[in-house]
């Protein structure tokens, strides 16, 4: 009889919490919502060390120049900079739509061109590859590298420019 009460106790237990823990996600939930709702500004959730929540965005962090942003489960971009996923969530939130966009366009600019640069590197270290080939990847690796800093210098300048708009006022 001890065995079948102590059974009944443990099942009782583990019962009991299941119902405490889907209530508490279901509270989390609710005041969620409420707070995404309800600020004027965008609230930041960390969800782990690469994953994190900006209002109905999801930033997950890939790698060091992979930053995936998703929104209502579809895919916005892989950014190559972690400061303008950031900064492009922040102003779609916002309505800072041109802003969003254009420091969407640079980004994109950045990662096309290191894209280019991994691929030309690939194609300078393989043995496959004859000489006048090389010398045209060279070529085509140096001008990557150029565009790469312009384009680098672009989004970092529209990224400082943003921390000194008036929106921050708004926030802090």
């Amino acid at each position: 009889m001890n065995k079948v009460e102590s059974i009944i106790k443990e099942e009782l237990g583990k019962a009991i919490i299941d119902v405490a823990v889907r209530q508490i996600q279901t509270w989390a939930k609710k005041e969620l919502n409420l707070l995404k709702f309800a600020l004027d500004y965008p609230l930041i959730i960390p969800l782990n060390e690469t994953k994190f929540i900006i209002d109905n965005f999801i930033i997950n962090i890939e790698n060091q120049h992979c930053i995936v942003v998703t929104k209502d489960k579809k895919l916005i971009h892989n950014f190559y900079s972690k400061k303008a996923a950031v900064l492009y969530c922040f102003f779609e939130k916002l309505g800072y739509y041109n802003l969003g966009f254009d420091i969407l366009n640079r980004d994109k600019k950045v990662a096309k061109v290191h894209d280019d640069l991994k691929f030309y590197i690939q194609k300078l270290t393989s043995k496959k590859v004859d000489t006048f080939k090389k010398t045209l990847y060279y070529l085509k690796y140096l001008d990557s590298k150029i565009k790469m800093q312009t384009y680098n210098r672009d989004l970092e300048k529209i990224i400082t420019n943003a921390k000194y708009m008036k929106i921050w006022e708004k926030i802090l």
